[in-house]
């Protein structure tokens, strides 16, 4: 390939075209001497000249080592100078919210912009907010999800560079990144799995039920806040409760430290119940296990939880393989659980992390008392892991 030369004024770098030349795999090198206001422009060793942001990303999607950065075909190349020429809207400020929503709208039922794969587009949406400085503001608004999927993903590959193949990405690296996006805003609520469930009697616990409000989210306002309720004898999972011994201290989240005086057992060796004592002057950082609970309370909630598998048990297939030999017997599993009561306010589509289990998006809300509140499991890019 010729050498190139990026030349373009001091205070108006193309972020585009650096950006697409660095994952595309182009050497480019830099002059940022043009005088401000100027259009940058390629300067090959030839002495042929390209003007304008648009037109250079259009070559170097064309001549990038990454296939398909400018469309596999006339078609999907016509749909990327559609998206190059959209891309100027976030330098219109009126006009940012709604760009803002029909990208992540357009991005609802698909990974890329054009087809199946990185291409030129996407790195121009993605400099339309990075060289603005306004992904912070899409941030504030947790509406723009899947344009911050493409926004977090493109940003990751331009750290990596052209080293990695952008063609194959992974559904682990995508939930990784949706992680970094629903974490930082996602409430916080709490669930204790039904099957077996023990309860833990608090020899010093309140009385009768105090209720506090808390928030929602440790570290973000927006979360709003929910009524936590304290009582002298709560649930714990039973995985849990296996996993305490006679005289150790735990930490019961968002209340404190306790002791475990006693450990009760059927005749067949299963726990039923635990006995302990609040040490609220204990450590948090002394002890080994930071259980979930909840009140044993009339206001809880049922819940459906519904965890998700991969269609295939392979990441790939092989030539000729037949994909009927690697079909994942049980690719969906419900956990019944309860959950705290401020759950009956979730709406669909919420999503929200319950402590120590993971991200779920409402499906199905609150109705009635009857009919439990259905919870999809949301993958966080780690392996799979059953509830608890």
């Amino acid at each position: 390939m010729m050498e190139i030369t990026l030349a373009f004024a001091a205070d108006s770098p193309p972020l585009s075209v650096i950006t697409a030349a660095k994952i595309g795999g182009i050497l480019v090198t830099t002059d940022s001497s043009l005088p401000s206001g100027s259009t940058p422009f390629f300067q090959f060793a030839c002495g042929l000249k390209l003007h304008g942001a648009t037109v250079l990303l259009r070559y170097l999607g064309r001549v990038a080592a990454i296939p398909n950065f400018y469309g596999q075909d006339a078609l999907e190349a016509g749909q990327i100078d559609e998206w190059l020429e959209y891309a100027s809207i976030f330098s219109r400020g009126s006009e940012f919210e709604s760009g803002c929503t029909y990208v992540d709208e357009f991005l609802l039922l698909r990974t890329f912009l054009v087809g199946s794969s990185l291409s030129v587009a996407d790195i121009a949406i993605w400099a339309g907010l990075a060289g603005k400085c306004l992904f912070a503001s899409i941030r504030q608004h947790f509406c723009y999800h899947f344009l911050q999927i493409e926004y977090i993903y493109v940003y990751d590959n331009l750290m990596c560079g052209a080293s990695k193949n952008l063609n194959l990405m992974e559904w682990d690296k995508l939930w990784t990144i949706n992680k970094k996006i629903i974490d930082p805003v996602c409430p916080r609520h709490t669930a204790v799995v039904e099957e077996k469930r023990v309860t833990l009697t608090l020899a010093d616990g309140p009385e009768k039920p105090v209720v506090r409000i808390i928030a929602r989210h440790k570290k973000y306002e927006g979360a709003g806040s929910k009524a936590t309720t304290y009582t002298k004898r709560v649930w714990i999972d039973h995985a849990d409760a296996v996993c305490v011994s006679q005289g150790e201290e735990i930490t019961l989240m968002d209340w404190g430290n306790a002791i475990i005086k006693e450990i009760v057992k059927d005749q067949d060796g299963n726990i039923t119940e635990l006995v302990g004592a609040l040490h609220l002057e204990g450590s948090v950082k002394t002890t080994k296990l930071k259980l979930t609970w909840l009140p044993v309370i009339d206001e809880l909630v049922n819940l459906s939880l519904l965890e998700f598998d991969y269609l295939i048990t392979k990441k790939k297939l092989e030539e000729g393989e037949d994909f009927l030999d690697v079909l994942n017997p049980c690719t969906k599993k419900e956990t019944a659980a309860l959950g705290d009561s401020n759950m009956r306010n979730l709406k669909r589509g919420e999503i929200i992390q319950l402590e120590r289990k993971g991200y779920f998006r409402c499906d199905a809300p609150f109705i009635r008392s009857s009919k439990p509140i259905v919870l999809f499991a949301i993958p966080d890019g780690r392996q799979q892991t059953s509830l608890r």
